[in-house]
């Protein structure tokens, strides 16, 4: 599980960005001369904005005596993360 900025850094295998000029033309990473790949932008996470995101905890408001919130969740696509 991870907080949602961490998994906006983190690309999606379920995005294709469709690259002009380039085969295949539509791809979610590009791999580098040098065999690093990188992950364009479009291609990323959208964490929260995703209906398949799940929060550990449902945001929302919470009662002012109430344990600190986890704001962590995981991508829901591959099923609950095994504890």
């Amino acid at each position: 599980m991870v907080t949602e900025e961490e998994a906006k850094k983190r690309w999606c295998p379920f995005v294709r960005l469709g690259l002009s000029g380039r085969l295949p033309s539509a791809l979610n990473r590009i791999q580098d001369s040098d065999n690093s790949v990188a992950v364009p932008f479009g291609a990323r996470c959208i964490a929260s904005e995703c209906m398949a995101f799940r929060w550990l905890e449902p945001p929302g408001p919470r009662p002012p005596d109430a344990p600190e919130r986890d704001d962590r969740g995981y991508c829901g696509l591959s099923g609950p993360p095994q504890s």
